[in-house]
């Protein structure tokens, strides 16, 4: 199998799953649940928007790097013809 590029929005989401998960896995009961997730809100939820607004704003601050375009060697023949017949600008 060809390995990629990471993908952090899919390690983010999957992270999330994750601690879903265990809440429901770890829970006894009802009130259990609802103490959980409002212990949960207190911190969880400020730490996620941070990452989640840090996970937007990284990659819109990197400028992609510019490419070069790449010729065949037919279409390199054709633009040297194509330079050689345009008269020199005076």
């Amino acid at each position: 199998m060809k390995s990629h590029r990471f993908d952090p929005w899919s390690f983010i989401f999957g992270l999330v799953l994750v601690v879903v998960g265990l809440f429901f896995l770890t829970t006894t009961s009802l009130m259990d649940l609802v103490g959980r997730l409002n212990a949960a809100m207190d911190l969880g939820l400020p730490v996620l928007a941070l990452v989640i607004g840090a996970a937007l704003v990284v990659p819109a601050l990197r400028r992609p790097k510019p490419v070069a375009p790449v010729l065949t060697p037919e279409e390199t023949v054709a633009l040297q013809e194509l330079n050689d017949t345009v008269p020199p600008a005076s």
